[in-house]
């Protein structure tokens, strides 16, 4: 059920398209899964693990890239001593300033570890 018609298990991106295929169908769960020859719950799990961003083996996104709108509320000029240096584990840096707003940075870090 969970394997392509070659008999090979199916990679995330073969989810991802099965999962926009059964999203933009309209048709309900079953009737998608028996047209497929998939089971229901194994859709379930494909769309709730890609809808969380979930990784493949290799650490890659399995759906891609998800942008974040930013806001820039003041031009501030760049600081030559920010005080501090954050680096996520995919090599996003983040310069912060002296002197900076806790609830912004606590926002950008759950923004970051929620797209990691």
């Amino acid at each position: 059920m969970g394997q392509a018609d070659n008999g090979e298990r199916r990679t995330a991106q073969q989810w991802a398209r099965l999962v926009e295929g059964y999203e933009a169908s309209g048709q309900s769960q079953r009737r998608f899964c028996a047209e497929h020859e998939i089971g229901q719950s194994t859709l379930r799990y494909w769309r709730r693990r890609l809808e969380q961003g979930a990784r493949t083996e290799d650490g890659q996104a399995a759906t891609g890239v998800r942008l974040v709108a930013v806001k820039v509320i003041e031009d501030t000029p760049a600081l030559v001593d920010s005080g501090l240096v954050v680096v996520a584990p995919r090599g996003v840096r983040v310069q912060i300033a002296r002197g900076f707003d806790t609830a912004t940075l606590s926002r950008v870090l759950a923004t970051l570890e929620a797209t990691a």
